[in-house]
């Protein structure tokens, strides 16, 4: 008996083909009850032959392969997931493209793809590369102009990605005439303009094949923020805590008295602010950068002593800045944790805010005051020039 076999796949047993010649121990006729398979362009891994003896020679089982066929392999290299019986050939398999087609076989394989020819896989199966699958979406909530907005591609899929193939490339399309490739699933991009825009994800596997466009809206609001402008102190100002008033007047007997008045004056700020979309709070952030220089005649401090090397409880702790709370006066805490300031706005767009005489009252040193804004979309920040949103100034006695 004489088996041809082309294009098949024998492989998740203990043995691909067993060809056995024992029940030819019945037959009397010399020869009997040899068995020959041919394979071409196979896959058959573990294949065993058994003989039997009869009178006075011996059935012959014999398995003839040509070179094109494997009998011999790790069907991990071979196979998309042989532990779970799927035997479809992996990308990377060794098997691709090392077969031939023979005329008068079947023209497609067991899941009905075409063998094009003359090159084909080895097996039952014509490796046949599937395109991956693109998803995008928003990752930011609320998505805004001049503002980064973060486009997500994690969801995208390629089918032999966990054997042999997978993503490799992500191709965005923003949908205002910019685009940018890399090789991660993530990407942020700042639109110059708000407004509706929809953007587009296409990712390309590792033999490159690319995916059919996904695409996504992005409805971009207003996230230019507030111009707000610092006009009171103005920059490097020095300003006075206490004014100084003396008054000489003449009693009856013609003398001259002096008096001398001391009045607490109120610290300041004002400003404009303005938005197209409207200004809905204007926030100001006081700091004291420095205690006030010491007069001519103070005495001079005596030297610090060296500093000992800080305990790693101490080096923990944040840098302390000293901020100006509107309840309490200046507070020091973390320089990330500055109090906020509402400043109250009038309708022509001009703000001010005076410091409560009911609080301990700022003491003399160089401060800083910053200004910033929420506009009605709520876009917050300060898009005024630096010189403008920052003032330092200095408080004297």
């Amino acid at each position: 008996m004489n088996v041809i076999a082309r294009h098949i796949t024998a492989a998740g047993s203990t043995h691909g083909i067993l060809l056995d010649s024992s029940d030819a121990a019945r037959l009397l006729a010399p020869g009997a009850g040899n068995i020959t398979t041919t394979l071409s362009d196979s896959i058959a891994l573990n294949n065993k032959t058994t003989r039997y003896a009869i009178l006075g020679g011996e059935n012959e089982a014999t398995i003839d392969a040509d070179t094109r066929s494997l009998q011999t392999a790790d069907p991990g290299t071979l196979f998309a997931e042989p532990a779970s019986f799927n035997y479809r050939l992996r990308p990377d398999s060794p098997a691709i493209d090392k077969g031939r087609f023979t005329t008068g076989e079947s023209e497609i394989d067991i899941d009905g793809d075409p063998r094009p020819g003359p090159t084909t896989d080895l097996g039952a199966d014509e490796f046949v590369n599937a395109a991956p699958t693109a998803a995008i979406k928003v990752a930011t909530e609320k998505p805004r102009n001049g503002q980064p907005v973060i486009f997500d591609g994690r969801a995208s899929s390629d089918r032999e990605a966990s054997y042999g193939g997978g993503i490799v490339k992500y191709q965005w399309s923003f949908g205002d005439g910019q685009t940018q490739e890399t090789t991660t699933p993530a990407v942020q991009h700042t639109y110059a303009a708000q407004g509706a825009k929809v953007a587009q994800l296409v990712v390309v596997d590792n033999f490159g094949l690319a995916s059919a466009p996904a695409s996504v809206p992005v409805a971009l609001s207003d996230g230019t923020p507030p111009e707000v402008k610092i006009t009171k102190p103005f920059r490097n100002q020095t300003l006075k805590l206490v004014k100084v008033t003396k008054k000489t007047v003449k009693n009856a007997a013609g003398k001259k008295r002096t008096t001398t008045t001391r009045k607490k004056l109120k610290l300041a700020f004002a400003g404009t602010a303005k938005d197209a979309a409207g200004v809905a709070n204007v926030v100001l952030f006081v700091e004291k950068l420095a205690a006030a220089p010491p007069s001519k005649k103070a005495k001079p401090k005596p030297k610090a002593k060296p500093k000992t090397k800080a305990k790693a409880s101490q080096a923990a702790k944040p840098k302390q800045c000293t901020w100006l709370d509107p309840k309490r006066g200046l507070i020091k805490r973390s320089c990330s944790k500055p109090y906020f300031i509402l400043a109250p706005l009038a309708k022509d767009g001009t703000w001010a805010y005076n410091v409560s005489t009911k609080i301990k009252q700022p003491s003399a040193g160089r401060y800083r005051v910053i200004a910033s804004g929420v506009d009605a979309t709520g876009a917050a920040g300060n898009s005024a020039t630096a010189q403008d949103a920052i003032v330092q100034f200095t408080l004297k006695k």
